[in-house]
């Protein structure tokens, strides 16, 4: 990868300079849409990297991204599309020249990969269903291509640089007068097939953060996940919009003071959360503990089944 990939201590650097060079698009208005344009672009280039790792591990790998997309394709040679022809690839909307955003949106489990990994591929288009591109200028855009590619995500002693970056986003965002007021979390499920976690973060401009509020959507009483058929609903946020207006800590909801937080490590569990306090018998125990070992086998076994494919 050379000399020049970056290390831990200067991702905040690229990070500024890539919020810098974004400010010279005239499609990018403030915060939200640099950190949705940022985002969109990361995804890409990390999803290239694991798919080269699995490339090299699995046999027959095929990236569920069309060759043409992959961030390898027309990202990470220094010297390539930009301008025009840089943002018609990515915008492009004609039948028989869709670009990359269309080509995304509309993956499909017609093709060898995409059938092997349908969850792949679906994580894929939520992403890009969910997305947008707001930068105009493939100038500009090359060179924030340029900088991201000084990341590489590969590498071990590299794997906490995504959180890095996050933190230096959230930091950033803090010395620039926008108060992050509320973090609204939500069930890992929520983006299924996606299982990870998820928060919404509100902020406003005016004034610096002082303290944070919390709220904890909770799945409808009866249901262990959202899934495709159950997905999660408008009306399950009534409760969120009228505690808004009305703030109280309860049991899904608390607050936190900045000075509280140890280095803006946002990871706050929710304080309130009552544990289940009965006491289990012997036999009971047993039986809990064989329950856990068999899901772990299984969840083992799928994993090997996954990483053997």
């Amino acid at each position: 990868m050379g000399s020049n990939i970056c290390n831990m201590a200067n991702v905040g650097a690229v990070i500024s300079s890539i919020r810098n060079i974004m400010r010279q698009d005239r499609g990018i208005s403030g915060d939200a849409q640099r950190l949705e344009q940022l985002g969109w672009m990361l995804f890409l280039k990390i999803m290239d990297d694991k798919d080269q790792e699995l490339e090299v591990i699995k046999e027959n790998y095929i990236s569920v991204i069309p060759a043409k997309f992959q961030w390898r394709s027309w990202a990470a040679n220094p010297e390539g599309i930009t301008g025009d022809e840089l943002i018609n690839f990515i915008d492009s909307n004609e039948p028989t020249n869709k670009g990359l955003f269309a080509t995304l949106r509309s993956l499909t489990g017609s093709e060898q990969s995409r059938t092997a990994n349908p969850k792949r591929a679906m994580i894929v288009k939520e992403v890009f269903d969910g997305s947008n591109n707001y930068m105009k200028s493939g100038y500009e855009m090359r060179k924030v291509i340029n900088k991201l590619n000084e990341i590489d995500f590969t590498k071990s002693e590299d794997k906490h640089i995504f959180g890095t970056i996050y933190e230096t986003i959230l930091q950033e965002l803090r010395d620039a007068g926008n108060n992050l007021h509320t973090i609204v979390r939500l069930p890992q499920s929520t983006f299924f097939p996606a299982t990870v976690s998820t928060n919404l973060l509100f902020f406003e401009k005016g004034e610096p953060t002082k303290e944070i509020w919390y709220y904890e959507h909770r799945l409808p009483e009866g249901q262990k996940s959202y899934s495709k058929t159950k997905p999660i609903q408008f009306d399950e946020f009534q409760p969120l919009i009228a505690w808004w207006n009305n703030r109280q800590q309860n049991e899904v909801a608390w607050k936190v003071k900045v000075k509280d937080l140890n280095n803006w490590d946002l990871d706050i569990k929710n304080p309130n959360k009552q544990e289940d306090t009965r006491e289990y018998n012997t036999a009971e125990i047993l039986q809990m503990i064989e329950n856990s070992l068999a899901k772990s086998n299984e969840l083992l076994q799928e994993l090997k089944n996954e990483i053997m494919k």
